[in-house]
């Protein structure tokens, strides 16, 4: 690659020493007039940058280049060629500093060339930066050809600034003013911008009314309703003349169906509207509570009669449950209470919760194979239980670990047997154009499952969790379409199956992946980027493993004048199994969504259009951005 890039050959041969001592590499430093072995150190980050950016020096000295601008940073920018994604890994490692550079006024004029060795460290480190930022702007406005004409020149003239005009057509000072303004801009293409303005909310909306309307039952993984939700999404496919990456075609099927993966998913519903009542000790019913308003399911199923026990200690140490419920304060790890209560013979269980009671969620509990039934109450449910009970909320704040209650409950959570049916992920490929690039791919990806219906037919549309997120990637598509917009990379399209079921979906894909996931370079995550309470769409990503996602991301935001805030760790969500794979990831989520996920409130008249455009221009020009270059 390197010697493609700048025509030469380096001398040879070639000797390249790796050291795994610090201190001796660093007494050994590698000549800087590229005689002599290229030395590096196995703690100083992917060999292969060093190894280009070695070679790259010793390539342009045995030309005869001597200008350190172009040596830094044509090495540098050589470095970054040899990794997948390396242009922006490169971007996001110096153009932070380079901005901040040209902000503070602290940038070098072209002449003379500052010998860097002979630089304060401090001064060095933004001499280099700024190398690296100029020959990157030089690629990006007069492509590869000119950084090669440039060379050329300054081999033919002896410095950079002599070169300007013979190889670029322009004087030092206008280059150095226009370096600047990119410098400042964070490298954004103008192009991109005016593509990702392209995004129409409107568009958008036309689709999550859709994938949210009664017609998908609110596409519940395994159902009727997500199936036609999956066949609505690869028609939309097929329509931006996406390639079909899904299980190979027979011959009595359509085109759009080309586009689905199907897998395996354990499936149950629940049968009857849930019931949990209070009796006193002959049978008859002291209070009745009633469902969503006063509890929902969490999991397990069965039907269950026994007195009722408040548990207020953590430590379950010497109780024995018999059969009875147990109703305490809901835990921060229900999966492990959970095992541990039935352990000792609970046989249902109520756990009292001061969060708002965001279900039934039918299709996503959290312990279905549970033998015994497991509700959420809300807390002035379970304040009326204890009066009906006899009891007052100060003798339960006072309580031994365990106190019988002196009633009985009677609790009911019917479910229609564990069975194996079959649903889909959505894959389109959009292929890149560059021979070079198009084996590397972008993942952009959305689940379009939610969680269906409650026993008593009321419907969770999921408009902003996750039509949204299907309805961006499919109008950012449109939008690059309509454009001319033609990636370099290849862009993979996949609307996931099954994300609240476990993200099988998710899993199905990383066994039996569409595209190796070799060739995977990084991937985007979109969930609920339509509404939410606060003011700014989110992305998680860490600066050890997603720095090229996350600075394209911030950067986007700024050029296209959008609020965008970084959360540290990777978050929740499907894109988690993506980073354990090592490949780096975002994700999108605007601030606070989370909150209304898992409503029947979640309607496309929720949707807010101008957090909608937000998220879809900064999705846009980010992918398109990443995928350019």
């Amino acid at each position: 690659r390197v010697v493609a890039d700048l025509g030469a050959e380096p001398p040879l041969p070639q000797m390249i020493e790796v050291y795994d001592d610090e201190s001796l590499f660093r007494f050994l430093a590698s000549p800087s007039d590229g005689t002599g072995p290229i030395r590096l150190w196995l703690g100083g980050g992917d060999l292969r940058e060093g190894i280009a950016h070695g070679l790259a020096r010793q390539v342009l000295l045995a030309r005869g280049l001597h200008d350190p601008w172009l040596l830094e940073g044509v090495a540098a920018y050589e470095a970054g060629r040899a990794l997948p994604l390396g242009e922006h890994w490169m971007a996001g490692r110096y153009a932070p500093a380079a901005q901040d550079g040209v902000r503070r006024h602290r940038d070098f004029p072209l002449e003379p060339p500052p010998s860097f060795e002979a630089l304060p460290d401090d001064q060095a480190e933004v001499a280099r930066v700024q190398a690296w930022s100029m020959v990157d702007y030089v690629v990006t406005r007069y492509g590869a050809g000119g950084l090669r004409r440039l060379v050329a020149e300054a081999v033919r003239r002896g410095s950079l600034t002599r070169a300007l005009p013979a190889a670029l057509g322009v004087d030092p000072d206008s280059f150095q003013e226009a370096w600047r303004k990119y410098a400042l801009a964070g490298g954004v293409p103008e192009g991109l911008v005016e593509v990702a303005r392209r995004f129409d909310p409107q568009r958008a909306l036309e689709d999550i009314g859709a994938l949210s309307s009664p017609a998908y039952d609110g596409r519940a993984a395994g159902t009727p309703g997500a199936d036609r939700a999956a066949a609505y999404i690869a028609e939309q496919f097929a329509a931006l003349g996406l390639e079909p990456m899904g299980d190979p075609l027979t011959t009595t099927e359509t085109a759009a169906r080309g586009y689905l993966q199907w897998f395996p998913i354990s499936h149950t519903q629940v049968l009857t509207t849930p019931s949990l009542v209070l009796l006193d000790d002959q049978g008859d019913i002291l209070l009745t509570f009633a469902y969503r308003d006063d509890f929902v399911e969490w999991g397990g199923a069965g039907e269950v009669e026994g007195d009722l026990v408040w548990v207020r200690a953590g430590s379950l140490e010497g109780m024995r449950f018999g059969g009875a419920v147990v109703v305490e304060r809901e835990p921060s790890d229900p999966e492990v209470r959970l095992a541990r209560l039935a352990e000792r013979g609970a046989g249902g269980v109520l756990w009292v919760t001061e969060e708002p009671l965001e279900g039934p969620l039918p299709g996503m509990d959290g312990a279905t194979d549970a033998a015994i039934p497991v509700f959420r109450i809300s807390e002035p449910a379970f304040e009326r239980l204890i009066d009906a009970a006899g009891r007052s909320m100060n003798e339960v704040r006072a309580s031994p670990p365990a106190l019988p209650l002196g009633v009985r409950v009677r609790q009911t959570l019917l479910r229609s047997p564990l069975t194996t049916t079959l649903t889909a992920n959505v894959v389109g490929l959009w292929p890149g154009s560059d021979p070079e690039r198009a084996d590397e791919v972008l993942l952009v990806g959305a689940h379009y499952d939610h969680v269906g219906r409650a026993p008593d037919g009321l419907l969770f549309p999921g408009a902003n969790h996750n039509a949204s997120g299907v309805a961006a990637l499919l109008e950012m598509a449109r939008a690059w379409r309509e454009a001319g917009y033609r990636p370099a990379r290849t862009v993979l399209f996949v609307a996931w199956g099954a994300e609240e079921a476990g993200r099988a979906g998710v899993a199905h894909y990383l066994a039996h992946p569409a595209v190796p996931l070799t060739r995977t370079v990084g991937g985007i995550a979109l969930d609920g980027v339509g509404g939410g309470r606060g003011y700014k769409m989110l992305y998680y990503g860490t600066r050890e493993h997603d720095l090229p996602l996350i600075w394209r991301v911030e950067a986007a935001s700024v050029a296209l004048q959008r609020r965008s805030w970084r959360r540290g760790s990777t978050g929740e969500g499907w894109h988690v199994l993506f980073n354990r794979e090592d490949i780096p990831t975002v994700k999108m989520i605007w601030e606070e969504a989370e909150r209304a996920f898992y409503s029947p409130d979640d309607t496309v008249e929720a949707i807010d259009p101008d957090r909608l455009a937000a998220s879809g221009e900064i999705l846009t020009l980010t992918v398109a951005w990443l995928a350019s270059k």
